[in-house]
């Protein structure tokens, strides 16, 4: 047991007053009467804001809630409504407006039942709507308006594409709102091509320049459906034509178009193609001069079976990872592949399998690692229903995560629909829509970078020797239905239980506890969550004296991959900082430290971004100083 506990000090370091609520099989966010679909989620400062197609009224209106990083639910139990006039609205499309709040856009039924229009809204951090409450209205032009797709325009506004049929056929047609709810172009939009064609499904991403790129199916020619883009900048002129360019004139039909604006002036975009008869992937990158490589696009996946629903990603060097499912082998499965900026294929031929799972596993949908890399989500029925399950594969093409996923949801009931926004620290949320109490609702969860939903960060682990006994110390993160820490130790080599420390965490900021342990020269803490699942911190060996110095003691595992442990001796309480350099002395990665603890102290960097070779690594606290190399493996 614990022995004469000096000490059990819970320190808040954060002064949120919110609670932690991320749940094993996902957060309700909606549960309201009848059904909610069609949901999208988007990342804010700090958490994500999910925004769906809603029931509760008899028929369609459009709702949103935002969830922060901890699990709290922010604005009304069940929803802000976002429109809710009548007649129904359906298919919302959501941006960030970079000031932690969102834009959304929809289908509007208003006028009536056979003529949508589009409109928008912005609502702000706290859930409040900025614009019009019912609305601004973005397109009323004759006949159906349908599909839009958003884009932030960089200065809180944004940058809206639709689908549009006030000419009879399919045209698409672009439109500027600004950060207050001012419509900046021409009354119900530009028409982005003139030119003989029917064009469906725009995706948009933005030109960094005020402007958009947009790209769309078309039947230009013939009876067949081709990719095309265009460019149109922050005044609304079009930059490449009356026609746009052609991403893609291939033989056979190109379809199921889709994009990813990578916020700093390219769109890649991956497509469903037959021009092989079955159904292949492949991919392109436009940016403002045009496309990024010479060609119909870059065959991703050409396998005599067929592809289908290809989603795509940055992979943080300019290139992308295109993600899809797979028949290749009768029931579905999931595979994924990167292609460079210049178009050339990586990895191995037809891509690298994120899942083989017996059964079949489809609805992909992806979101880039800030260290490079994707995460990966579909619908899974290896349990014979809907799951949902998520994978990580890194620029290499290796797998991160469990083989064949990380399940985030496995409930007795169908889960649909996954969809991903990052959390900026190589983790996501995933959204999805839920039917586990007899209607569909909308369930959120938060994966972290280690493809587990979110018990416990820990921070540091540290041990210093008080007379005959030994104090250890831990500070913790978005701790989330924890249970608590059983304290360990061994004397040679064989692990006991010291005694337990319930969780006290209740919404994730950072804590510090401090208990005091029998004399040992190996220590752990084992982290039970309330699921009963566990995980273990690192071991920390402590030397049989105090530290005369401070220094880096051990660096593991050697090469490092994902992670690099780093074991110290410590001689004082004390803010710090560990900076990784290369040999040119170009410092890559730099951790300041609120507190090291005196004793001997472990932490655990992620050096996923690094790429392979060696590297020194320096701890400073006070003025005392070590420096180690250690060697990066990719």
């Amino acid at each position: 047991m614990l022995t004469r506990i000096l000490l059990l000090l819970l320190l808040l370091l954060a002064t949120t007053l919110s609670y932690a609520q991320w749940q094993p099989d996902g957060l309700l966010m909606c549960g309201a009467a009848n059904h909610q679909l069609n949901h999208v989620v988007v990342s804010d400062s700090g958490g994500a804001i999910v925004v769906w197609e809603d029931y509760r009224s008899g028929e369609a209106d459009i709702y949103a809630r935002k969830v922060n990083a901890s699990g709290t639910q922010l604005w009304a139990a069940d929803g802000i409504a976002v429109c809710s006039v009548i007649k129904p609205q359906f298919n919302p499309v959501a941006v960030s407006d970079g000031a932690g709040g969102v834009i959304v856009v929809w289908e509007d039924y208003r006028i009536a039942l056979n003529s949508a229009d589009i409109y928008a809204q912005r609502i702000s951090p706290t859930g409040t709507l900025l614009w019009n409450p019912l609305g601004v209205l973005i397109c009323s032009a004759a006949n159906v308006q349908m599909r839009p797709a958003i884009i932030s325009d960089g200065q809180g506004g944004a940058i809206i594409a639709w689908e549009d049929y006030r000419g009879g056929l399919g045209d698409i047609y672009a439109q500027r709102v600004s950060s207050n709810g001012a419509v900046l172009w021409q009354n119900d939009g530009v028409p982005l091509a003139t030119v003989s064609g029917t064009r469906y499904a725009p995706v948009i991403a933005t030109d960094a320049a005020g402007g958009a790129l947009v790209a769309w199916e078309e039947n230009r020619v013939g009876t067949e459906y081709d990719i095309y883009a265009q460019r149109v900048n922050g005044s609304g002129a079009l930059q490449w034509g009356a026609g746009g360019i052609a991403v893609c004139t291939s033989a056979g039909v190109q379809m199921q178009l889709t994009g990813y604006s990578t916020g700093t002036g390219t769109m890649l975009l991956a497509w469903q193609d037959y021009r092989n008869t079955s159904a292949d992937i492949y991919a392109h990158i436009l940016n403002p001069q045009g496309l990024a490589f010479i060609g119909s696009g870059a065959a991703v996946c050409t396998d005599a079976a067929t592809q289908e629903a290809p989603r795509v990603a940055p992979d943080g060097t300019g290139g992308m990872i295109v993600a899809w499912a797979d028949y290749r082998v009768a029931a579905g499965d999931i595979y994924a592949r990167r292609v460079s900026s210049a178009g050339v294929l990586q990895w191995s031929a037809d891509g690298v399998p994120l899942c083989t799972q017996a059964a079949t596993q489809h609805a992909v949908d992806i979101a880039p690692r800030d260290s490079g890399g994707v995460v990966v989500a579909w619908m899974d029925y290896r349990n014979a229903r809907g799951d949902v399950y998520t994978q990580a594969v890194n620029n290499n093409g290796s797998i991160l995560w469990l083989m064949n996923g990380s399940p985030v949801c496995t409930n007795t009931a169908a889960q649909q629909r996954p969809m991903l926004a990052r959390d900026r620290l190589n983790g996501v949320y995933v959204a999805w829509t839920d039917y586990r109490n007899g209607t569909a609702d909308v369930f959120v969860q938060r994966v972290n970078r280690y493809g587990t939903g979110l018990p416990v960060e820990l921070l540091s682990f540290a041990a210093d020797r008080s007379g005959e006994d030994v104090v250890l110390r831990w500070r913790t993160a978005a701790e989330v239905n924890v249970h608590g820490f059983e304290v360990q130790s061994a004397v040679e080599g064989q692990f006991s239980t010291q005694g337990f420390v319930p969780a006290r965490a209740a919404d994730g900021a950072r804590y510090e506890y401090t208990v005091m342990a029998t004399n040992a020269t190996l220590y752990r803490l084992r982290i039970v969550d309330n699921d009963g699942s566990e995980s273990y911190s690192p071991e920390l060996t402590l030397a049989a004296t105090r530290p005369s110095r401070m220094s880096i003691v051990s660096l593991s595992p050697l090469p490092a991959v994902e992670t690099v442990t780093i074991t110290l001796d410590l001689l004082s309480d004390e803010p710090g900082q560990i900076t990784i350099y290369d040999l040119t002395g170009r410092i890559r990665l730099q951790h300041r430290m609120d507190q090291f603890s005196r004793g001997r102290e472990v932490r655990t960097l992620d050096v996923s971004s690094l790429p392979a070779a060696v590297y020194m690594l320096e701890v400073t606290s006070g003025q005392r100083r070590d420096v180690a190399l250690f060697p990066v493996r990719r």
